[in-house]
């Protein structure tokens, strides 16, 4: 799980930028750092930090498998979005929607790291 640190703080302030209200959750039985909320919908995110680049999504499905796969599994009502943010020192951030198949690069948000 990702501690309550500067990265979080970071995702927290993207989420508003795109005008959700970011809530942090602090205790799950999955991993999840994040919900966003927004009249048209809610994200539902986890956050990871690598020190290692994660530049793309093959790179990211391989050392992220157990955060994904709760992602994957998690019921949740078709407006909410599940995402994994990526944030390495050399690649920055990275947003991936996550669906039952894997994992999609989210491009609407890599315009600007998410709006900031």
């Amino acid at each position: 799980y990702t501690r309550c640190n500067a990265i979080i703080i970071d995702a927290m302030h993207i989420q508003e930028c795109l005008g959700y209200l970011p809530i942090l959750v602090r205790k799950s039985k999955i991993p999840l750092d994040l919900v966003g909320l927004r009249a048209d919908g809610a994200l539902i995110v986890e956050v990871v930090r690598s020190r290692k680049p994660l530049p793309d999504a093959p790179t990211v499905l391989d050392r992220c498998r157990t955060e994904i796969d709760c992602l994957r599994t998690m019921k949740s009502p078709s407006q909410c979005r599940k995402m994994l943010w990526v944030y390495s020192p050399q690649c920055r951030w990275r947003f991936y929607d996550v669906y039952p198949g894997g994992i999609w690069l989210a491009k609407d948000l890599m315009e600007g790291d998410g709006g900031k």
